[in-house]
């Protein structure tokens, strides 16, 4: 499972698995995560604006690359900083205050610190959850709707039947 994307400069990107360790890209963080976008059928830019359409914002959009593979990264910090680290949130069990910094526990027990503050990483996971949520609720929506047009036909067709 992807764990987080770590930035070192405009030119590469450190991708951390679990497994794996370390996988180095040489391309940026942004385009990291597009290339993400694309192998799950869809683009940063596609998902980006999805997002921030849904949740109304429009700086450091967290972006779900995959929900069936467990990928929703946020940046720590503005995608166009060179420190951005991009976190799946899928992959975290725990967060930490270390003073002005956040302690970043992983589901395999290894841990990131960021140079932000806790409240802004809260702030990322909560609108990671909001969106999930509302996407939870328009699947469950949906389902709902099928069943009751399901029902709907069922009634209509014992009416045939009868009459």
């Amino acid at each position: 499972m992807l764990k987080y994307i770590k930035g070192k400069n405009y030119n590469h990107s450190t991708v951390m698995l679990e497994q794996i360790d370390t996988v180095i890209h040489f391309i940026n963080g942004v385009d990291a995560i597009d290339d993400l976008c694309k192998a799950h059928g869809s683009s940063y830019i596609g998902r980006k604006e999805a997002i921030e359409n849904a949740l109304k914002i429009k700086q450091k959009v967290p972006i779900l690359v995959s929900d069936k593979k467990r990928i929703m990264v946020f940046p720590s910090v503005s995608v166009t900083r060179k420190d951005c680290v991009w976190v799946n949130y899928y992959a975290m069990k725990k967060i930490n205050r270390e003073g002005h910094k956040t302690r970043i526990i992983f589901k395999d027990d290894s841990e990131l610190v960021l140079d932000i503050e806790m409240r802004s990483t809260l702030l990322q996971v909560k609108r990671c959850m909001k969106f999930l949520l509302q996407m939870d609720m328009e699947i469950n929506y949906e389902l709902e709707l099928k069943r009751v047009n399901i029902y709907r036909e069922n009634i209509a067709k014992k009416r045939k039947v009868i009459g």
